[in-house]
């Protein structure tokens, strides 16, 4: 099981380097070659991808009901999914967490492009992308020297001090400190992602994996245009908005862990009385 999480760290940590390694690469193109030269290479990569979808060998007996039949299989599977996932209480409350906590970062998606605007300075959101990265990566390795029977409950503590991180935004004036507490933010992200992938994955039977999977990443998405949408009504125009949603996080993530308590709980009184027939 431990091998499982370090390679989920592993993994993160990989695709987190290839986004920046890629951007820089594009730009060390453009400014060595210029922009042409780049637009080629980028059609050229989209001509490679055509050619080898080309050879892929497409039967196209059936092919209409077979279209039809996978239709009807992935709304199966994804009901499927979403009624074992409705049976284990933990899993359900945590994808009810994960899907609030999208709501709330779309809305810090949606102001953190303006953070340059907010302080009057023009590079603050860049070093923010780049701390962001780094915060991502060094969370993935971090994570292969934690512990990995943590609790659901326990998991969503580093959400928490993720959110901690960020509420006293408001009142510091220091831009540098700013953009490393971002930087932490998305350190202790990342650990609490590995985490409960790492932790669904092994809890998960087999069978079942592939369609919780599904709808995990379906359900969890649901409230990000919905978070965009209504925080793009609000138009605060302050770095406060940024404290603002970090302290609805640490108050969702508490009551998320009161919930996952009281569930425990009822889940050990009912194991305790079921031992004792």
């Amino acid at each position: 099981m431990k091998s499982r999480y370090i390679y989920n760290s592993y993994s993160r940590s990989i695709a987190e380097i290839f986004n920046i390694v890629v951007p820089f690469f594009g730009i060390w193109v453009i400014t060595l070659f210029g922009f042409k030269v780049s637009m080629l290479l980028n059609s050229l990569s989209f001509a490679i991808s055509a050619i080898i979808e080309s050879k892929f060998d497409i039967k196209s007996s059936g092919f209409k009901n077979q279209n039809i039949a996978e239709k009807l299989k992935i709304k199966q599977s994804i009901i499927e999914g979403f009624n074992y996932i409705f049976k284990k209480k933990e899993l359900f409350i945590i994808l009810i967490l994960v899907s609030v906590l999208n709501f709330f970062e779309a809305g810090t998606e949606l102001y953190l492009p303006f953070i340059n605007k907010f302080f009057n300075e023009s590079y603050i959101y860049g070093y923010i992308l780049a701390v962001q990265t780094i915060g991502k990566i060094l969370g993935a390795y971090v994570n292969k020297f934690l512990k990995n029977d943590f609790t659901m409950s326990e998991c969503c503590n580093f959400l928490i001090l993720s959110s901690v991180v960020l509420m006293p935004i408001m009142f510091i004036n220091n831009i540098y400190l700013i953009i490393l507490l971002f930087g932490i933010n998305s350190l202790f992200i990342m650990i609490f992602d590995v985490q409960i992938f790492s932790k669904i994955q092994s809890e998960i039977s087999e069978e079942f994996l592939g369609r919780v999977f599904s709808t995990v990443s379906l359900l969890s998405l649901v409230l990000s245009p919905v978070g965009t949408f209504v925080f793009s009504i609000l138009k605060i125009n302050s770095v406060a908005i940024f404290s603002g949603i970090a302290m609805f996080q640490v108050l969702f993530c508490s009551l998320i862990k009161i919930l996952l308590t009281f569930v425990n709980s009822k889940q050990l009184s009912k194991n305790d009385e079921d031992s004792l027939r």
